[in-house]
């Protein structure tokens, strides 16, 4: 990489001299400015990117220990070199005091201003690694919290989360300052139907996760008292969480004011970057977080508040959410279902043995996982039959199965026909 530096000295010779024979781009740096006083080097700061400056010290309108100190109370990430004369060695204790990286004495040797130099980029470099990795962690963390959100709505839907004294501790672990007895909640959907032409089931997984990657960004602009959670996609649905954390005291209506306001700008994104029109569907308003929590059985049901100002689907069952780690295997499963996947391969990636996570599948999905596995296959396999290019004996391959009296069979359990004659039903 290279640094940028401006060079700041109010005698033309040693200007140029240092701009001229020194090699910068062999020292990893870039001359953006040859300036003659410290007033010119504020002014092209202020609009121009600047990693490094090499100053004298003495110049006639603003100094560089005057630029070093406006430099140091304006926090610019600059690094400062200044020059002087022997006479004014004892301004060397003032610039400490505004951080500045080196000190040069006049005559300067050119090895002494190449050491120098080196030095600084060392610094540069070893800075500019350490802000990468707390970027790195804090996307991490940042990721890691998205996760552990939606894993707290997916077990808080599916029941699985019901006791209050850990649904506060969970959301006091999540970063969530609400009160479960009191903070509405919404869940709601974003559908973005595919209007454009056919996509392949790989392809269109993909554009799939790519939105919801662009939702997650977009709403993380639109935090204020309202924290919206994005779930899950499936098939042009991305499942949305949103709670109230003002404490409870607004109610139902103002969250779903919140979540038409909200997804009017969100909408207008995806429209504008994506070229894709969206809509709010199973718009479902609660007037407690925990209302989410299905009722036991000897109890009735919690009821949604109805919300007549919103497009709201008419199907009288809740949203169900997976929990996380089922939401994973399905994904991976997705992704590697045309591969000689197994159980264990995917107990694998989601870090669980064998036993545990067939039981879990099982109990989760109603299938278990040799079925689902087939389901995804035969399902893929009727979107490529309805493609006319793709010969039956090689959508049998490109979905993972090297027998095609095997892949004849398996299909015929489950549509009732064969795939030829599936694809002579298709208009």
């Amino acid at each position: 990489m290279s640094y940028r530096i401006a060079i700041v000295d109010d005698e033309e010779d040693i200007r140029e001299g240092l701009a001229d024979l020194v090699d910068w781009p062999g020292l990893g740096y870039t001359v953006v400015a040859r300036l003659e006083d410290g007033r010119d080097a504020i002014s092209f700061i202020q609009s121009h990117p600047v990693d490094v400056i090499l100053s004298d010290i003495k110049m006639t309108f603003v100094s560089g220990l005057e630029l070093a100190k406006y430099v140091y109370d304006q926090r610019y990430d600059i690094k400062m070199i200044l020059i002087s004369g022997y006479k004014e060695f004892e301004f060397a204790q003032q610039a400490l005091n505004y951080r500045v990286a080196h000190y040069l004495l006049k005559p300067t040797r050119l090895s002494e201003v190449h050491q120098v130099l080196r030095d600084v980029k060392t610094s540069l470099d070893k800075e500019k690694a350490e802000k990468e990795l707390a970027l790195d962690i804090k996307n991490q963390n940042e990721e890691m919290l998205s996760m552990l959100r939606r894993q707290f709505f997916a077990e808080l839907a599916a029941g699985t989360l019901a006791e209050r004294e850990e649904i506060g501790r969970r959301l006091h672990f999540i970063r969530l300052p609400v009160d479960p007895d009191i903070s509405p909640c919404c869940l709601y959907s974003i559908r973005i139907p595919h209007d454009g032409p056919y996509m392949a089931p790989r392809t269109a997984d993909q554009e799939a996760n790519r939105i919801f990657r662009f939702i997650q960004q977009a709403y993380r602009n639109e935090q204020d008292c309202i924290q919206h959670i994005p779930l899950r996609s499936e098939a042009g649905i991305i499942r949305m969480a949103a709670i109230d954390v003002t404490g409870g005291f607004t109610g139902i209506t103002y969250i779903e004011e919140k979540v038409v306001h909200h997804f009017a700008t969100v909408k207008s994104r995806i429209s504008a970057v994506l070229g894709k029109d969206a809509c709010l569907e199973e718009v479902r308003s609660y007037a407690r977080l925990m209302d989410l929590v299905p009722a036991a059985p000897s109890s009735s049901e919690p009821e949604p508040v109805p919300n007549d100002r919103l497009s709201v689907s008419p199907g009288p069952e809740p949203v169900r959410f997976d929990p996380l780690v089922i939401q994973k295997a399905k994904t991976y499963i997705q992704e590697k279902y045309n591969q000689d996947i197994t159980l264990e391969d995917v107990a694998e990636h989601v870090y669980l043995s064998p036993v545990y996570f067939s039981r879990l599948f099982k109990k989760q999905t109603g299938r278990n996982f040799t079925d689902y596995v087939t389901e995804i296959r035969i399902l893929r396999a009727m979107e490529y039959l309805r493609q006319p290019q793709y010969k039956v004996y090689e959508i049998s391959s490109i979905i993972g199965y090297k027998s095609t009296k095997y892949f004849f069979k398996l299909f015929k359990q489950y549509a009732g026909c064969t795939p030829t004659e599936y694809r002579n039903m298709m208009p």
